[in-house]
């Protein structure tokens, strides 16, 4: 504010209202402009923690995702892997079916 008379702005109200008034008047004011201080750092504050909650949601949305992904591959493996046990097993017993075959010819020739 300038070319505004501070002195001359309190020296007028003091001998209009008072001492005791202007004070009060002084100390509201200054009480005022704290109030409204710790409002806007408040206001800031809550802003970055608010974006931080939804920037933290997010990337937990995102590993969501990626887990289910993750927990489909997996299963899609389990049954390829059983699939392959079952084969191999089957497998296994052709050969041993055969080997028993071919024993039974060798043992028979001797």
């Amino acid at each position: 504010m300038e070319g505004v008379d501070f002195a001359g702005l309190i020296s007028n109200g003091v001998a209009t209202v008072g001492f005791p008034v202007c004070m009060a008047i002084a100390c509201g004011y200054y009480i005022k402009q704290i109030i409204d201080r710790l409002m806007n750092e408040s206001e800031k504050r809550e802003s970055l923690l608010l974006d931080g909650n939804s920037k933290t949601a997010d990337a937990l949305n995102s590993l969501s995702d990626t887990m289910h992904d993750i927990s489909q591959s997996l299963e899609t493996l389990s049954d390829t892997n059983s699939e392959l046990v079952n084969n191999i097993n089957t497998s296994l017993l052709d050969i041993k079916g055969s080997l028993s075959i071919v024993q039974e010819q060798i043992q028979h020739k001797l």
